[in-house]
């Protein structure tokens, strides 16, 4: 199944995609899937969670943890403010700050850094083919594109929610942590 959604997604970038930079949009997808996903849900959430799992039980605290992983997470991509405008840049991390809430909740819900990783490869490899590669932009954001962010924002974090409070006892991450 995996393979026929790879094989199609190619062949429609193939047919769409006219630039020669599959590979470097290949790369973006791994590098970023891969590396900021060990750091912000493998080493940063799972700390925190951690962290709260030995000092407290209250159902909240798997949210603390997962938003203030996707801060950082999110704030970490003001290191491409030498390729954008401030407030591409700012739009950028609080959209990668929300998308971080889905991210991280996969991690709890799931109890294995591969879906986070997985989400993660195939959303920046999507915007890669679809954007391009990254180019500078200095333009700014406009008003009604700050409005698609808030809505988008709010719907992130409502899809968090329900995936870390839904069955919350099925949070698998929480049972790995407390074997530790």
């Amino acid at each position: 199944m995996v393979v026929i959604f790879l094989n199609s997604l190619f062949d429609y970038r193939s047919f769409l995609y006219t630039q020669s930079n599959f590979w470097a949009d290949l790369e973006i997808g791994l590098l970023a899937g891969v590396s900021e996903k060990l750091m912000f849900s493998g080493t940063v959430l799972g700390f925190f969670l951690k962290l709260m799992t030995n000092k407290s039980d209250s159902r909240w605290r798997e949210m603390l943890c997962l938003t203030i992983s996707s801060l950082l997470f999110g704030g970490f991509h003001y290191v491409n403010l030498s390729m954008q405008s401030f407030s591409g840049t700012t739009y950028q991390v609080i959209n990668a700050a929300a998308f971080g809430m889905i991210i991280g909740a996969l991690y709890i819900k799931s109890g294995t850094i591969i879906v986070p990783m997985a989400l993660h490869f195939i959303s920046d490899f999507l915007f890669a083919i679809i954007g391009g590669l990254p180019k500078s932009n200095y333009t700014p954001v406009q008003n009604n594109e700050w409005i698609g962010l808030v809505v988008s924002v709010l719907i992130y974090l409502f899809i968090a929610l329900i995936i870390v409070n839904y069955k919350p006892s099925d949070n698998e991450i929480l049972t790995k942590l407390k074997n530790l």
